[in-house]
């Protein structure tokens, strides 16, 4: 399991912080004998090992995992190349790398709230009927803040994505459970050993529940390499990122169990204010926690008051 310490400290602007201490007690761990073989081959090539940038590092120490690069709209270019081959900066000739810095240049023209990345749809790591969640290299899947259901733009044209895109309604996608982990490998070998592994343990999650279409992509750098391992949850219940997601909390994460370190390692969510956050995620999580009743503060909260509740209800009866 995972050592799990949160701190709350007052800074001198008199704001409350929440502090996590990121220390798992387990090296090897029983989730290494589930990866496929092409998961074990990407951590190889690599060359790092688990104690520098897995997810037993001790460098993360005492950093707050709130916050990531406000956006409220999500471009991602598929690719035909798998994320362990992407360069630093996704560059190269390939059609799709000439649609990514495309759009990356006409986005930020438009809006500082629109992000855009790489990605890459294992189609070993998803699960649709009748391939209705298929993607071909090139298409850009567009995520927009408060809808439940992405679009896909096809046929873009490489010489001039931009306008085409930004400006363009796309095709509605079937409604899926969409796993974003980032995985760029050469942006962050921290990224590219936690995304890797989350990305196969995460399929192999999803596909054991009877949840539905669902797909796993590995995407480009998001932002806060040193919350690996990074991970957004899109479907109907909202756009959720969260940091330092391990094997151990992968399938918690995945399920939306909103506990007390769930609130604690939630980075934020789509459409939701930088200033915002602080504010947001605790009535958020707060709320969903006591709906799940499970562990934290709140949960016990609710608990008891329903017990509470009980026992008054019954010696309410008994003195009729």
């Amino acid at each position: 399991g995972d050592v799990y310490k949160r701190q709350v400290s007052t800074q001198s602007t008199g704001k409350e912080s929440v502090q996590m201490s990121f220390l798992p007690n387990n090296l090897e761990g029983e989730w290494k004998q589930e990866l496929c073989a092409s998961t074990l081959k990407d951590l190889e090539d690599l060359g790092e090992d688990e104690g520098s940038c897995g997810f037993c590092r001790k460098d993360e120490a005492n950093k707050s995992c709130a916050g990531r690069d406000e956006f409220d709209r999500h471009l991602i270019v598929i690719t035909q190349t798998p994320a362990s081959e992407w360069d630093p900066k996704c560059a190269g000739d390939a059609e799709w790398n000439n649609i990514l810095a495309g759009l990356s240049v006409a986005a930020k023209a438009v809006s500082k709230k629109i992000k855009v990345s790489a990605g890459f749809a294992d189609p070993r790591q998803q699960r649709s009927v009748e391939g209705t969640l298929a993607l071909k290299a090139g298409e850009v899947l567009d995520f927009r803040a408060g809808e439940a259901i992405p679009r896909v733009h096809r046929g873009a044209s490489s010489t001039n994505p931009g306008q085409q895109i930004l400006e363009g309604a796309g095709d509605a996608m079937p409604a899926a459970r969409w796993v974003l982990v980032c995985a760029h490998a050469k942006r962050d070998a921290r990224c590219g050993y936690c995304g890797a592994v989350l990305a196969d343990l995460a399929f192999k999650h999803l596909n054991q529940q009877a949840a539905g279409d669902f797909c796993v992509l590995k995407i480009s750098h998001i932002g806060g390499h040193a919350f690996a391992g990074n991970l957004g949850v899109y479907d109907g219940a909202g756009q959720d990122w969260f940091g330092y997601v391990t094997p151990a909390t992968l399938g918690a994460r995945l399920d939306r169990q909103w506990d007390e370190k769930a609130c604690a390692v939630w980075r934020g969510r789509m459409g939701v204010p930088r200033d915002q956050l602080g504010k947001v995620g605790k009535a958020q999580c707060a709320e969903r926690a006591g709906k799940n009743l499970v562990g934290g503060a709140t949960g016990r909260v609710v608990l008891w008051s329903l017990g509470l509740a009980a026992v008054l209800l019954v010696k309410n009866r008994i003195s009729r």
